[in-house]
């Protein structure tokens, strides 16, 4: 089985380290059947992510000239992944973030055993960037349950977290450049009516975050 992962990537050498590293160690790449190709898109970065990326041998260089706007370097990736033609799913990454060991061994083994689903994500342990604080958050898992956080205006899933059969991106159509800052709750409402969804109910993902906006909800609702 194929997988194409995409990575946006803005600096920030030492978290792309660990977040490539994470991807190595997945235990669903253990199985020689299974393989994957990192679509790495630098979106203007003025460090050398040469530096990193040259201790792994998965990846596929791009370049985006649009600073800061992630679905543009996403959309990028997601050209040349349909130009490649070689993969069974496609998987998103953030570049400061990481996938727990057994990440997409679970999830794939989840659409496999559920395949009406297209789009999956998990849960996902939010971390406050330099503090010791930290957020678990399961997410709907049916797609009922999904589509309705949906219409009302509600982010269902952590998109980095998410694994997406090929087709869907040819149904609902690639990010919108221009909703950048939030590409994927503007994609999901596109998504309702092509897509059946779910989430794997398990914390699978690590994701770092340092928005005081977030935090001071985290703190209320967590």
């Amino acid at each position: 089985m194929k997988i194409a992962i995409i990575m946006p990537v803005y600096n920030r050498k030492e978290l792309l380290m660990k977040a490539l590293t994470s991807i190595k160690n997945q235990s669903f790449f253990k199985n020689n059947e299974n393989t994957y190709k990192v679509y790495l898109v630098d979106n203007c970065s003025t460090e050398n992510l040469r530096e990193v990326t040259k201790h792994f041998n998965f990846i596929k260089h791009l370049y985006c000239p649009y600073k800061g706007n992630i679905p543009a370097a996403t959309n990028l990736a997601l050209i040349e992944i349909f130009r490649d033609n070689e993969t069974d799913y496609i998987a998103h990454l953030d570049s400061d973030d990481e996938w727990v060991e057994n990440k997409l061994e679970k999830q794939i083994s989840y659409m496999l055993n559920h395949p009406e689903i297209d789009i999956c994500g998990t849960g996902a342990k939010y971390v406050k960037t330099g503090t010791g604080k930290w957020c678990d958050m399961i997410y709907a898992e049916s797609d009922k349950d999904i589509k309705n956080l949906i219409k009302d205006n509600l982010n269902p899933f952590c998109h980095g977290s998410c694994v997406f059969k090929p087709e869907v991106y040819l149904q609902v159509g690639f990010y919108s450049t221009e909703e950048w800052r939030s590409h994927d709750n503007e994609f999901w409402k596109r998504a309702l009516k092509y897509c059946t969804m779910g989430n794997v109910p398990e914390i699978l993902y690590t994701y770092y975050n340092s928005e005081e906006v977030f935090w001071n909800w985290c703190d209320v609702s967590c």
